[in-house]
């Protein structure tokens, strides 16, 4: 009897808030239904004409009408080093043709594994010439189709490795330890009387919140630099649990830092949305239960909306928090270093962060919120 008295009265304290059912209920049966929507599904449902790019000679004519007339929307792009212009992404593959008697003996197509494009190009070219050549009256010799990557194996399993991996542990750790740090600055404070006190003080509203994210960020950014030193240590000591080589060797001391910087961005970011669901909590159990979905977005944001090719990036991603900086990770991984790619990030992501701080602002400002119980 009394352990029915005990959970009826722990129970009706949690249910009591409207804000912890909303948070605890009805926000995780509205996130997954969202982000399966928003997911997209270009791998699943690929459209056969999707445009590819693809480096062949000049002279070749026979093998670009026959592409053409099944892909009419197809490039085809010219470039003096056409390995390293399907690593950066200007082409998806190239066609190199070997003749023998007035006809095609051999064909090799030259793509890279690691890349979704152009493994996806790859696959519909090879099935089209093979289909057509082997029945033409062009083809006199015995006549084969190889295929070549531009990566060797142990780079492209470290580097799809990495990019599906790096994304979501860099936003997962980012925003677990930020957040619970802030949480207890802000709700924390307000439980134990000490937000009062410090806002009493000779201090601006500004300096509160701005010293508050700060500090929050600094732990979250010690979080993010932990993570990617254990991982450059434990993958030179052991280069398979990357996929064959060490992060340190595979990307090099510039990107490391640039994802460092990155890391840093997303860790300012949920300090800001942080920052603003503290102070609007009035306990630090309502304060997590409200960042608990800030933690699974970023997340499923790093990962479901994020396809493992940054060459196929649509505009609009970079609009979205989380993805924009998840995509310019990638980005870094791939050694894609566009400007734009890792500005944009950082504007839009400065913009929602300086939101939810003016939202903070305005929560500190107000006394109901701050001294209700």
């Amino acid at each position: 009897m009394k352990l029915i008295i005990v959970f009826k009265k722990e129970l009706l304290d949690q249910i009591r808030d409207k804000r912890t059912i909303i948070a605890a209920i009805l926000m995780p049966a509205l996130i997954v239904p969202l982000l399966l929507f928003l997911i997209p599904r270009e791998a699943l449902t690929a459209d056969p004409d999707a445009p590819a790019r693809i480096i062949i000679g000049v002279n070749e004519t026979n093998i670009r009408n026959i592409i053409l007339s099944s892909f009419k929307n197809t490039q085809f792009v010219d470039s003096e080093s056409p390995s390293q212009a399907i690593l950066n992404g200007e082409a998806d593959c190239m066609i190199e043709v070997v003749r023998s008697g007035g006809g095609y003996s051999e064909l090799t197509i030259q793509y890279d594994s690691a890349r979704s494009g152009s493994a996806l190009s790859f696959a519909r070219i090879h099935d089209l010439l093979d289909s057509y050549l082997n029945r033409s009256a062009i083809t006199r010799t015995a006549f084969t189709i190889r295929s070549a990557t531009v990566r060797s194996d142990n780079e492209t399993r470290t580097l799809l490795t990495l990019s599906l991996m790096l994304p979501v542990f860099l936003m997962v750790f980012a925003a677990s330890s930020t957040i619970s740090g802030v949480i207890d600055m802000t709700s924390g404070e307000k439980e134990r009387s000490t937000l009062e006190t410090l806002l009493s003080c000779n201090v601006s509203h500004t300096a509160i919140i701005l010293g508050k994210a700060l500090a929050a960020s600094a732990v979250g950014c010690t979080s993010v630099m932990s993570l990617l030193t254990g991982l450059m240590i434990c993958s030179q000591a052991h280069p398979a649990i990357t996929g064959g080589l060490s992060l340190a060797g595979f990307a090099g001391a510039t990107n490391i830092l640039l994802l460092s910087v990155l890391g840093a961005l997303a860790v300012f970011l949920f300090a800001s949305a942080g920052m603003a669901i503290g102070l609007y909590s009035k306990s630090v159990k309502e304060g997590t239960i409200l960042a608990l979905p800030v933690v699974v977005l970023g997340s499923a944001l790093s990962s479901g909306l994020v396809a493992g090719d940054p060459f196929t990036v649509k505009a609009y991603y970079f609009l979205i928090p989380v993805v924009n900086i998840s995509y310019a990770i990638r980005s870094v991984i791939y050694d894609r270093l566009d400007a734009l790619l890792l500005l944009i990030p950082l504007f839009v992501t400065l913009t929602y962060a300086s939101i939810f701080l003016i939202i903070s602002r305005r929560l500190i400002k107000n006394e109901s919120v701050i001294f209700r119980s």
